[in-house]
């Protein structure tokens, strides 16, 4: 018996841009088999998801409970959204951010570099060798350098 798929409009609020907070909820997405798409909208996330009860049931409670390191979800907003059989979500993708309204955006505080960083920092061989402000998603934006927020 085929599972009756539905459609959610979410806003994530928080510190959830500049994290790399799209990136995994496209990998959430992804692992679950939920489709539709993310984007920063006026310091929040927005997704549309598209999936069956119980694989969007999952995908709210993962979204909040594996938020990457540097995220904190402050609120998730649900709604229903209509599900048109004529416009239903093939995959799931990143689209553009709406960057034209006026927003506020949370920004993590500074901290030290991830082990990972730390590793590239310290090999010969990589690129980044010796590079003093390496981050990644998980441990930066530096607050002392972001200034396109």
């Amino acid at each position: 018996m085929a599972m009756r798929c539905q459609r959610e409009h979410l806003e994530v609020g928080g510190i959830v841009q500049g994290v790399g907070f799209r990136p995994f909820v496209h990998r959430l997405a992804l692992s679950l088999g939920v489709r539709g798409t993310v984007a920063n909208h006026a310091g929040r996330v927005v997704i549309e998801a598209e999936g069956s009860a119980s694989q969007l049931t999952d995908f709210r409670r993962r979204l909040v409970a594996d938020a990457p390191p540097l995220a904190m979800v402050l609120s998730l907003v649900r709604s229903s959204a209509p599900l048109d059989r004529r416009d239903r979500f093939e995959g799931f993708r990143i689209i553009e951010s709406d960057l034209d309204e006026a927003r506020v955006t949370l920004i993590p505080p500074d901290t030290a570099p991830c082990a990972a960083c730390v590793a590239e920092m310290d090999d010969p061989a990589d690129r980044r060798f010796g590079h003093a402000f390496i981050t990644c998603t998980d441990c930066g934006p530096r607050y002392t350098i972001v200034t396109g927020l």
